[in-house]
């Protein structure tokens, strides 16, 4: 073509005949159907080793708590499991308390001998065959709305509920600030007023004594029980078992260390059929007297066919009480005070009117 240089009508060719070989190349359908297979199998082959590969770092890491857990699980492995009994009706002495809490906070606090007359226990029974709660071993981290455990005790002259800390710490209610927390242990302790918002007065619920001497390693020679309703109402007896270290090697566990607990044969009632039972109270069979507070159901890595109940001793609950009565003696002198600072009335007649 005239003005056209040679050589550019070269390139240009060479590039058309180029850009006609990509537009024209396109993979048959057994070439796809080959390429989408092969991609998909090796898609599978590394899903398959992540799979493994975590698998067998979660062994390993349950492997390395069995050892850790390995004095320990032996001790929990011939430590005599506690003897598991279904109730099929209340003890008229029984002072467990059922506290219903929902967001407004604390709405019923009964004990469960009066809890029978309403149908109460055989709907719960019905409602968790119906609908099997879950059960985590971590600590709960909430547990309103729903029914918790407690009971009612007398410290000076006033009385007090104690429950869970996980149980309490969410009833948002005018008592929440007089509220004695005591994380470490799972604790707290109300003043007995909240059994009032409820319409009844504490005094109309029967009181329990919590130990004012034995210790933890008392409770060792000892056999202690434990009341209450879970998915069925249980009591179960047997000799607590001392916890020395934190469970599942967990390095930023605090709360295990110094407990006690209760092992659990799997084969007489499963962790979930525990839920609600938080709070219960622990008491020592021969005495009767108030010597723990259940808080959880861990599992143990390592340990077969069995778990604990876990239960803080009788000087974490004199502690715990005794802070709660000492706050109040706090606050109760600093209402009297301002009460004082209060300008105090005219004593003289008002003038009579014109």
């Amino acid at each position: 073509a005239p003005g056209i240089p040679f050589s550019s009508m070269g390139q240009s060719t060479e590039m058309s005949d180029a850009a006609s070989q990509r537009k024209t190349f396109r993979p048959t359908r057994r070439q796809w159907i080959t390429a989408t297979v092969a991609s998909s199998v090796v898609l599978l082959v590394w899903g398959r080793h992540d799979q493994n590969t975590h698998k067998q770092e979660h062994d390993s890491d349950e492997e390395d708590l069995a050892l850790l857990n390995g004095e320990m699980v032996r001790l929990l492995q011939a430590h005599p499991t506690a003897e598991v009994h279904v109730l099929h009706s209340p003890q008229e002495d029984d002072a467990s308390l059922i506290i219903a809490i929902q967001e407004s906070g604390v709405t019923r606090a009964e004990t469960i001998w009066h809890m029978r007359d309403n149908g109460w226990i055989e709907q719960r029974r019905q409602e968790r065959r119906k609908h099997p709660a879950e059960f985590s071993d971590a600590d709960a981290s909430d547990i309103s709305p729903g029914e918790a455990s407690g009971f009612i005790t007398e410290h000076n002259g006033h009385p007090y509920v104690i429950s869970n800390k996980h149980v309490l710490e969410g009833a948002s209610n005018p008592f929440e600030e007089l509220m004695t927390m005591n994380g470490h242990r799972d604790i707290a302790v109300a003043p007995g007023e909240i059994i009032a918002r409820c319409q009844r007065d504490p005094y109309d619920l029967p009181f329990v004594s919590v130990s004012k001497d034995m210790t933890s390693a008392d409770l060792l020679k000892r056999t202690v029980r434990i009341r209450g309703m879970g998915s069925q109402l249980y009591q179960i007896e047997g000799k607590p078992f001392l916890i020395e270290q934190c469970i599942n090697g967990d390095a930023k566990c605090t709360t295990c260390a110094g407990k006690l607990a209760l092992v659990i044969d799997v084969h007489d009632m499963q962790q979930e059929d525990l839920i609600g039972m938080s709070g219960s109270r622990i008491e020592d069979v021969k005495t009767g007297d108030i010597v723990g507070i259940f808080d959880s159901a861990p599992s143990v890595i390592g340990l077969r066919d069995r778990f604990l109940m876990r239960f803080s001793g009788p000087e974490d609950i004199r502690f715990t009480l005794e802070q709660a009565d000492r706050r109040r003696i706090k606050d109760q002198a600093r209402y009297d005070l301002q009460r004082l600072m209060q300008p105090a009335p005219s004593l003289v007649p008002p003038s009579p009117d014109p």
